[in-house]
């Protein structure tokens, strides 16, 4: 599985987030970029039991735990 992760908007606190795996089908997330607390803000359509979503919260939080807001990510197994 891959999903792509890629920041569409960058603010002082928040970090808003595409994923899904494709640019086509995609959900929306945001980062908190004090707490590291991940939001789902739209599920992407294909996501029925939240498993991408899963996913990416995972990737993005282990980014934020290394101190790093990343433009572009993945996950892939």
């Amino acid at each position: 599985m891959y999903i792509l992760i890629h920041r569409k908007q960058d603010g002082p606190k928040y970090a808003e987030y595409i994923f899904g795996e494709s640019e086509e089908s995609v959900g929306r997330l945001r980062l908190d970029k004090e707490t590291g607390g991940v939001t789902l803000i739209e599920a992407a359509p294909d996501d029925t039991n939240l498993g991408m979503f899963q996913r990416a919260e995972r990737k993005l939080t282990q980014h934020w735990k290394a101190g790093v807001i990343p433009e572009k990510t993945c996950w892939a197994t």
